[in-house]
């Protein structure tokens, strides 16, 4: 799905201005559609206050005010500034609702069944100013239904950032697209459910508009992954490898490679330390062992060429689960990265060895959690959660490498796109989660897939996987069996 910023919206406005389509007919049917989309998720007859800002997020507020008014619901608007008296849209449908007889409130009070945020939209600047953050803070402790129109006041809608006092809506009635920032953390948090509102613009408007924010949801998803076509073999799926484990962490590298079983790949091999290769092999037996040399405290060693000399035939590679911080190990591993022209995931400690880069290296894809990203940005965890687009986007410019930054609504970008994952919940916040999806998308590499709809693709995967384990397991309980044996479900959840 596709997903927009500021700029996007004002284009498509001029646009249809062009083509004679006047801003009073887009704001009445934007507020009379997402009045009737209001009216379906609250109580009849409800007591309505509508919180109407000066701009146009304020006239939709004043169009819906007047459509649920018909509706039979009972309207109080508070309006944060009234609108200059113009031939604007706000102003004119401002003077309607007046002339309606529409309740027009000197002061908030906290005797309504829904309260509506009509005050600020896609123009929101942050901070907020301090008279809407003591109305924000007066609506939010309120016990009524919350709806937000288009943005809930206080979100920035480019980036996700958001307000320390912002508007909680249950629901959120977008206008024509939603924003990119409805689905990043800290935004998200504060949006609800998601409707749109569509406004009336033609499909043709579109193709003269260049969108590079998308959602990944399931029709994305299944638009993506390969055909299995029944005229096949092993080697038809995949032949992958996984690189990793260490004495202290054989954990990360068999829930990688047995997701990647689970995902789909021909072929998989893990390549482990032969000090860890009876505990691996005795769990991952659908994965072919190569054994390496190790150092003394059981992680891999320097000297390991033969495998340096075969990496190359493999299809996709994943460097990094449970690899450990030995420098003999980082000094392989960086060794071995400079070989390697194939798809390559590097993840956990081998994230380390890198260093930034002036030319881009499209065969390469690093999976930070926020903490790795900022040991990576030099900037601390709160910095990298609250403006998690952002930096995402940083860590392309400063090492020439795809990124996806794990977190609640995952972010995956080449530097020219990017791509905000809509599945997963808190079962996948532990230890290990991360191991399972670099599994899942090393199979999906080695299938074919670049890089971009291989991380795109199995993020969705892995989030899905994560809710279904969710419900094998309370969210206290959930283990990485749960999410492993989810795998296939989630699977079969795109296909259904």
């Amino acid at each position: 799905m596709i997903l927009a910023d500021k700029d996007i919206i004002y284009n498509i406005d001029n646009l249809a201005s062009k083509h004679k389509i006047l801003p009073v007919q887009l704001m009445e049917n934007a507020g009379k559609n997402a009045a009737d989309i209001i009216d379906k998720n609250i109580p009849p007859k409800s007591n309505i206050l509508i919180v109407c800002g000066k701009g146009h997020n304020g006239g939709d507020g004043y169009v819906i005010a007047r459509h649920l008014f018909s509706l039979g619901h009972n309207i109080s608007i508070f309006s944060t500034a009234k609108p200059e008296d113009t031939d604007d849209p706000t102003s004119l449908n401002y003077n309607i609702c007046k002339e309606l007889g529409i309740k027009f409130k000197s002061k908030i009070t906290n005797n309504y069944t829904v309260i509506i945020d009509a005050m600020l939209g896609v123009g929101t600047k942050l901070p907020l100013r301090d008279d809407l953050r003591k109305i924000v803070r007066m609506l939010n402790r309120s016990n009524a239904i919350k709806v937000a129109v288009d943005l809930p006041t206080g979100i920035n809608g480019d980036s996700g950032e958001a307000d320390e006092d912002t508007f909680r809506a249950d629901f959120t009635v977008t206008m024509e697209i939603p924003k990119i920032g409805m689905y990043i953390t800290p935004g998200k948090m504060f949006c609800g459910r998601i409707y749109t509102s569509k406004i009336g613009i033609p499909k043709f408007i579109y193709d003269d508009i260049k969108f590079d924010h998308f959602l990944i949801d399931k029709n994305f998803v299944k638009k993506l992954l390969p055909d299995r076509i029944n005229y096949s073999n092993k080697g038809t799926f995949g032949k992958v490898i996984a690189i990793g484990g260490s004495v202290n962490y054989s954990g990360a590298i068999i829930f990688s490679s047995l997701a990647a079983v689970q995902s789909g790949a021909g072929l998989v091999y893990t390549a482990i330390p032969e000090s860890i290769e009876n505990t691996v092999s005795s769990i991952v037996t659908d994965a072919i062992k190569i054994p390496l040399k190790a150092n003394d405290d059981g992680s891999i060693g320097y000297d390991n060429d033969e495998l340096l000399n075969t990496i190359n035939s493999y299809d996709a590679i994943l460097i990094g689960p449970g690899i450990g911080t030995n420098p003999a190990t980082g000094r392989f591993i960086k060794k071995l990265v400079k070989e390697i022209s194939r798809p390559l995931i590097i993840d956990a400690d081998a994230l380390k060895i890198l260093t930034p880069a002036n030319k881009m290296r499209k065969n390469i894809l690093i999976t930070p959690h926020p903490g790795e990203a900022a040991r990576l940005l030099r900037k601390n965890v709160n910095e990298i959660n609250d403006r998690r687009l952002f930096y995402a986007g940083e860590l392309i410019k400063q090492y020439g490498v795809n990124a996806l930054l794990k977190g609640n609504g995952t972010i995956i970008t080449n530097g020219k796109e990017y791509f905000i994952n809509s599945s997963g919940d808190n079962s996948l916040a532990r230890g290990g989660s991360g191991d399972i999806l670099s599994g899942i998308i090393l199979a999906l590499a080695g299938s074919g897939m670049d890089l971009i709809e291989a991380a795109s693709v199995g993020a969705y995967i892995h989030g899905i996987a994560g809710e279904f384990a969710g419900r094998i397991s309370h969210g206290y309980s959930v283990s990485m069996s749960d999410i492993l044996k989810s795998i296939p479900k989630a699977f079969e959840c795109i296909f259904s």
